[in-house]
Formats: structure tokens, sequence, C-alpha cells
């Protein structure tokens, strides 16, 4: 073994022989021992993964009993005073009004809207025995450690009284908290058509995706012969996901159905209503495909082809030869 070698097996050892000690410590020893320890890690690993011991140096470090706890003795007694660094993160946290918990403005604002729905309507809760889950849910919502998602606090300021749309989709519940409902909440909003929902929106606050929502909704019950709430909803929530992730369109500017909503006319100007009945099916099962694919999967379909081989052959890109048109002419591509 070369000199640099044995030093760096004896840093091992050393540290090996420190592990066994502090292993003997009670709790008050720990307790002491703490920076010391933390240190001696620090260290270790530093010297193992840089090897900044080398060359001429060697030779002096070679004479050390114990180099490790040397380093770290010396280390120590070079640290700065703890307000040289600590200070700095003081007055960072004060300038940057950093908080120690999930905070934006529009979960801030919403919650603030919230707190005086619910004020004014607290002799409403009561009359209808609904007091209890009120002041439950309301202090779930003001607790400090829940936070709306900014995209879902402006789904809720759609509605007349955020509030009570809440509330009427809570339960009242010792083991389950409001924080732990609430992704179950917002997902049964969010396959609502809230244009036509039994909660009043207001007009101004309205997002894009619900009157994109409301309009391809309206699309399927008009040219789709049997359209039903779960499998239209499977299919809009995969169009939207796809938007949101993969395009990165987190607040649905862009009108995720759009291609969707001209692939089923398509579809429906170029084959049967059983044919489109057949694809739209397909969402019965989660055998979502993009749009494009939908009509390749309605062209296999009309010449006698399996529902269930249509998702493998998407995933295998059978179908990605066909294209979606918005004319009524000329809407497929089979090139």
């Amino acid at each position: 073994m070369t000199d640099k070698e044995i030093f760096y097996q004896r840093i091992e050892d050393e540290y090996e022989d420190y592990l066994d000690r502090v292993d003997e410590y009670d709790s008050k020893e720990l307790y002491n021992e703490a920076e010391t320890i933390a240190d001696m890690k620090e260290i270790y690993n530093y010297l193992i993964h840089d090897n900044p011991i080398d060359g001429e140096m060697l030779e002096h470090y070679m004479k050390l009993k114990n180099p490790l706890e040397t380093i770290c003795k010396l280390y120590q007694e070079e640290k700065q005073p703890i307000y040289d660094y600590v200070n700095p993160v003081i007055w960072r946290i004060d300038q940057e009004k950093i908080l120690d918990y999930e905070v934006n403005e529009e979960s801030e604002d919403l919650k603030k809207m919230m707190g005086k729905e619910y004020s004014a309507d607290v002799a409403i809760y009561s009359g209808e025995s609904k007091l209890y889950a009120a002041e439950s849910l309301i202090k779930g919502i003001l607790e400090k450690e829940f936070c709306f998602d900014e995209y879902d606090a402006k789904v809720l300021m759609q509605f007349k009284k955020p509030f009570g749309v809440l509330l009427d989709n809570y339960t009242d519940s010792n083991i389950t908290k409001f924080k732990d409902q609430f992704p179950r909440i917002m997902d049964r909003l969010m396959t609502m058509d809230l244009m036509t929902g039994r909660y009043a929106l207001k007009k101004d606050m309205i997002l894009p995706e619900t009157r994109f929502r409301h309009e391809i909704i309206n699309k399927i019950v008009e040219i789709v012969p049997e359209p039903d709430y779960k499998t239209t909803s499977n299919w809009l929530d995969f169009y939207r996901d796809i938007q949101m992730n993969a395009e990165e369109d987190y607040d649905l500017i862009q009108n995720p159905y759009e291609n969707f909503g001209i692939a089923l006319d398509t579809i429906s100007y170029s084959y049967s209503d059983e044919i489109l009945q057949a694809v739209y099916d397909l969402a019965k099962n989660n055998n979502m495909v993009l749009e494009n694919e939908l009509v390749g999967a309605a062209d296999y379909l009309s010449n006698g082809g399996d529902a269930e081989e249509v998702y493998k052959m998407a995933s295998e890109g059978k179908f990605d030869h066909y294209e979606i048109n918005d004319e009524q002419q000329g809407g497929m591509d089979l090139c």
C-alpha cells in the first residue's frame, strides 16, 4: 500500500473506533457531545471523499496518532461565532418574509373570503343543524398548516359561496380532518359541469377550463348516442391531466378538450353512431387514447376490430398516421 492509502485507512479505522465509543454514551453524554459527533462525521466524509491530505503533507500527518480528532479539535477552535452566520439567516427570514408553512396569495384571499362568509351565515348553519360541522370546517380551513393550491383556490373562488360549497361536501368527523377530505372534495367538484351545477357562480370569476368543460360536455350530449357521467368524466379528466402535466399548463389557459371535440366531430361525420358510441365507450374501462388515435380507433372498429385491442394498438403507434380536422369536409386523413 502507498503512504496515502495507509493514511486514509487509518482515518477510517479511527472513525470506526470513535463511533464505537459514541455507542457507549448515555443520553447526557450524547447531548453534550452532539456538536463534536456532527463535526467528526462531516470532517470524516470530507477527508474520505476529497482526499485533501496528499503529497508532502502526508509525511507530517503520518506522525499523528489521531489525525481525525486533531483536525476536529482545531476546526472547532477556528469556528466563527454563531452570530456571524446565524444573523444573516435571521435577517433574510425577515426581509424575504419567509414562513415555516406553505402559503400563497390566492389561498390567503380565499381563507379571508370564507371567514367572512362563515360569520355572515352562521345563523343559517344553526337553523340547518350544520353549526358543528361549519365550526369544524372553518377551523380546518384557517389552520396555518393548511394551504389551498393556487389553482384549487381559483376554482373555489368561482362560487358565490365557496364555504357553503365545501360545507355541502364535507363530513364532520373526529377521524378524518378537513385537509384529508379536501382532495376528494376537489375531485368531485372538478368532474362537474359547474356552469349547469347546483352552485351559483360569480360570472367575472369563471375560469377558462370551467367554460371549456361545459362546452365539451354539451357536445358529447349532443352527438354521442348514449353518454353517461362517469365515462365523460374519464375522458375529460384524462385530457385535462395531459394539459396540466405534460403541457405544463397548470392554469389550463388553453382548451384541453379542443382536439377531443374535433375528433368526435370527425368520427361523427365519417362513421356511424354505433362506431362513435364504441369509441366513446373505450373510457368505460379507462382505455383512453390521444385525440388523433381516436380517429384511428374508429377506423379500426369500423372494420370489425376488437375494442379490447385498441389501447394496445395505440400504445404501439398503430394509429399515429391518422389526423383530425376541424372542417367537416376532409375530416380524416388515412394516408
